[in-house]
């Protein structure tokens, strides 16, 4: 069974642009809350309190790139073999998967593997890196 957490960047104060990593987060119906930060994350353990910004919560799909780092929704990874080889982490449709930088759908999110092993490489996100969409995505 894979882990269910979730990450987003708190917004304003002085933690603003950290990004949070945590099982749940609350809404009331005018910001989201972080509900209980994950355990590994100890840099703001203490902020349990943060508003994060909606857009850029993202859910752990359950893989790891090939330097053994989660994969998030948002994020964008390279598969060297592939064209284009700079694809973003999408849920679409009930699914993870790998989309173009048009955001379409192009292939399964168990293509970060190969024969069981890591060949993805996470080079940023969409939220910090947008840019890395259009240098690699158009090949």
């Amino acid at each position: 069974m894979r882990e269910i957490k979730f990450r987003a960047r708190i917004k304003g104060g002085f933690l603003h642009d950290l990004w949070v990593y945590s099982t749940g987060f609350y809404f009331d119906d005018v910001n989201y809350w972080v509900l209980q930060p994950a355990k590994d994350n100890h840099a703001i353990a203490f902020a349990d309190q943060a508003i994060v910004d909606p857009d850029t919560l993202g859910q752990f799909t359950g893989l790891h790139d090939r330097d053994g780092r989660e994969i998030y929704e948002g994020d964008i990874v390279t598969l060297q073999s592939w064209k284009p080889s700079t694809m973003q982490i999408r849920f679409i449709e009930g699914a993870f998967c790998l989309a173009d930088s048009d955001g379409y759908c192009v292939a399964d999110i168990h293509y970060v593997q190969h024969a069981g092993r890591p060949i993805a490489i996470i080079i940023g996100n969409i939220h910090d890196n947008p840019e890395l969409l259009t240098i690699g995505g158009k090949e």
